[in-house]
């Protein structure tokens, strides 16, 4: 067995933290303890927590992977014929569990029945991944990158020649982006009543703020964004924005200020209200105009629909930061983030919403002034 552990053991300095998630009967955590690594190991079964427990000696837990509670705590996972038993739609919520619980740089070793199909085999459930399907799913954790994948083929006796195995190892990305996990890993997501409510859980601070959506028109690229559950990022944005260049002084804003005006003000002065808006037009019966003087545009009585639909679909996280244009700049640069249109003309979806944008406001100069 250690020609089948080397690729994911050379990758964890000697005494490394490992969870053996999915232990089994314990032969792998056994494994890895006798070669001087600390060892945690779980499994959804009372059967299996018992063997390994008896096997190892030492006490193993019984928690499922929708439960894990680590937090940059491991230096490498080992899933070993333990994710092939979840389906697809629900395998990048238990993903974004495991990368939050590897540290910078900590590896993930993964392992499928080879395959592209769900199905049941003697009254188990087995998710089939090949090559291009494990590329699907790993396109939607930016922060987990592949470092190898390899087919091999079933030594058991009965099965020797008939089954091969999908292997992989993807290491958790060690750039900047590891220090957002308030805003890539939130322990939770704020939904628009409770960043109103008063006291906000928003702090007056500065920092970066993201914003995670579901339900978002089919036009609208989400394959590769960050997921939260149903919820997909989509924009993040700042408070207060970088300092002027010209000397001027700064922005005071605040992340509090700057949330609760995107969640109840209107498209003149919320660039996410604007785009939101010029997204959802069809679907919500709304179009821009000028309003007051002539020269501001809003969704008009279209604004209360918008933010009827951000109660229902979108949701907020954050983290407070003193120089936040840096952190977005990195945040940017490194995620697909459809909605954002500054520094990321990059995006598939930057010409797209740049027409729909363009496209609004020259019907709007053409309409009527409404009245105040």
């Amino acid at each position: 067995m250690s020609a089948f552990y080397e690729p994911f053991l050379r990758e964890i300095s000697p005494g490394g933290r490992i969870l053996d998630a999915g232990c089994g009967s314990g032969r792998d955590s056994l494994a890895f303890m006798q070669r001087g690594y600390e060892v945690v190991s779980i499994d959804a079964s009372v059967e299996m927590v018992k063997a390994t427990t008896q096997l190892t000696g030492q006490g193993a837990k019984l928690v499922r992977f929708d439960a894990l509670d680590f937090d940059n705590d491991l230096d490498g996972i080992w899933a070993c014929a333990s994710l092939l038993h979840i389906a697809r739609r629900d395998l990048n919520a238990v993903l974004a569990h495991l990368t939050k619980a590897l540290k910078p740089g900590g590896v993930l070793y993964l392992s499928f029945k080879y395959g592209d199909s769900e199905r049941t085999e003697d009254g188990r459930f087995f998710n089939d991944l090949d090559e291009s399907l494990l590329g699907t799913v790993l396109g939607d954790h930016p922060q987990l990158k592949l470092a190898q994948v390899w087919t091999t083929d079933d030594v058991r006796n009965d099965r020797r020649g008939r089954q091969r195995w999908l292997n992989a190892i993807v290491r958790r990305h060690g750039s900047s982006l590891t220090v957002c996990d308030d805003l890539l890993h939130p322990k939770r997501l704020w939904c628009r009543q409770e960043v109103l409510s008063r006291p906000s859980p928003v702090p007056k601070a500065p920092g970066v703020y993201a914003w995670y959506f579901r339900n978002m028109p089919p036009n609208v690229p989400t394959t590769g964004c960050v997921r939260n559950g149903e919820f997909c990022l989509l924009y993040v944005g700042i408070s207060p924005s970088s300092p002027p260049a010209n000397g001027k002084a700064a922005s005071k804003q605040s992340l509090l200020h700057r949330v609760r005006y995107h969640m109840q003000g209107n498209a003149e002065g919320s660039t996410l209200r604007l785009s939101l808006g010029c997204i959802l037009a069809d679907h919500l019966g709304i179009e821009l105009r000028r309003v007051g003087s002539g020269n501001r545009l809003t969704f008009s009585t279209g604004e209360a629909l918008i933010s009827n639909w951000l109660d229902e679909n979108a949701r907020l996280a954050w983290t407070a930061c003193d120089e936040p244009w840096k952190l977005e700049h990195t945040l940017i640069s490194s995620l697909h983030l459809p909605l954002n249109l500054d520094q990321n003309a990059g995006n598939e979806f930057y010409p797209v919403l740049t027409r729909l944008r363009r496209a609004a406001k020259v019907k709007a100069r053409a309409l009527p002034i409404l009245g105040r």
